[in-house]
């Protein structure tokens, strides 16, 4: 029962990632490059990177010095890191709108983002509940 929740999150990953490849494959050779070009490190990187350095020195002190109940820390953790996730597929799919990708792209896009924010949800839950 303890691996569960991480099955559900890896399978999650893994069915997300076997979409958006399969659609990948459809798209033209410019546009690839160009999914490449929008999409390369950039401050977005920098943002998901300072969440989880912050947030992993945060649940550190908490443990430490018990500031506040830990399921709440994890709430809010979690919280954040799903509106994190829906904040940046917002902002993913207007740059894909604005160049003028297919809309067949957009919208798996649309469908990958919501498995793998239902995979990370059903992982919350799993774990909750075991």
């Amino acid at each position: 029962m303890e691996l569960l929740p991480f099955l559900a999150i890896f399978g999650a990953m893994l069915l997300s990632r076997k979409l958006y490849n399969s659609k990948l494959l459809l798209l033209e050779a410019d546009q690839k490059a160009l999914l490449v070009e929008l999409f390369a490190r950039g401050s977005a990187t920098y943002w998901v990177y300072g969440f989880l350095i912050v947030s992993i020195v945060l649940i550190m002190l908490n443990l430490e010095y018990q500031l506040v109940a830990s399921s709440l820390v994890w709430i809010v953790y979690f919280t954040l890191a799903v509106v994190f996730m829906l904040f940046s597929t917002y902002r993913s799919i207007s740059k894909l709108k604005h160049h003028a990708f297919p809309n067949f792209f957009v919208k798996n896009y649309m469908w990958v983002t919501a498995i793998r924010v239902g995979g990370l949800l059903l992982f919350i839950l799993l774990t909750y509940l075991s």
